[in-house]
C-alpha cells in the first residue's frame, strides 16, 4: 500500500491510474455475471475497461486455425488446458501466459508517452498458476488486484 505523506508525494503519484484485475476461479465457474458487474463498476468510476483472456494466448500461439471456443464445454476446457500446458512447456516458464498479457497490455499504451495511461482497467481472465500471479505482482505492483 502506498502512503502519501507530502504534497510532493502527491504530485509524483500517477494522475491517470492503471489497474490490472486478475480473476482466479475453478474451471467451469460461471463468471459472466461477475465480469459484467465488475466492468460496469469500473466504468462507473471513469475507467476504460479491457478484457484479456489468458487462455486465448495459448490457442492463438499454438493452434491459430482452430476455433476452440466452438467446442462443447468439457472439450473446450480440456483443449485450452492442454494448449496452456504445452505452451508453458515449450517456453520453459510457468508464467508465459502472464508475459503474453503484459506484452498486450503494454502495446495498448500511447506510443508517445507509454507511462501515461488514462484511467484504464484490464480484467485478466483467468489466472491458473501461482507463477502468473507472481509475475503480475512483480510487473504491476500495487496496480495489480487479485480477485
Amino acid at each position: 500500500m502506498t502512503v502519501l505523506s507530502s504534497d510532493s508525494d502527491l504530485r509524483a503519484y500517477p494522475k491517470d491510474p492503471e489497474l490490472i484485475v486478475g480473476i482466479v476461479a475453478p474451471i467451469g465457474t460461471p463468471l459472466k455475471y461477475f465480469k459484467h458487474r465488475l466492468s460496469k463498476s469500473l466504468k462507473g468510476r471513469a475507467f476504460t475497461v479491457h478484457a484479456i483472456k489468458l487462455s486465448e494466448f495459448a490457442a492463438k500461439t499454438l493452434s491459430p486455425d482452430e476455433n476452440v471456443r466452438e467446442l462443447r464445454p468439457f472439450h473446450k476446457y480440456d483443449r485450452l488446458m492442454t494448449l496452456g500446458n504445452e505452451l508453458r512447456s515449450r517456453a520453459g516458464r510457468d508464467d508465459v501466459l502472464a508475459m503474453f498479457a503484459a506484452a498486450e497490455l503494454s502495446a495498448t499504451r500511447p506510443a508517445d508517452d507509454p507511462r501515461h495511461f488514462a484511467a484504464t482497467a484490464f480484467v485478466v481472465d483467468q489466472l491458473k498458476r501461482p507463477e502468473e500471479v507472481h509475475r503480475f505482482r512483480r510487473v504491476y505492483g500495487e496496480h495489480f488486484v487479485l480477485m
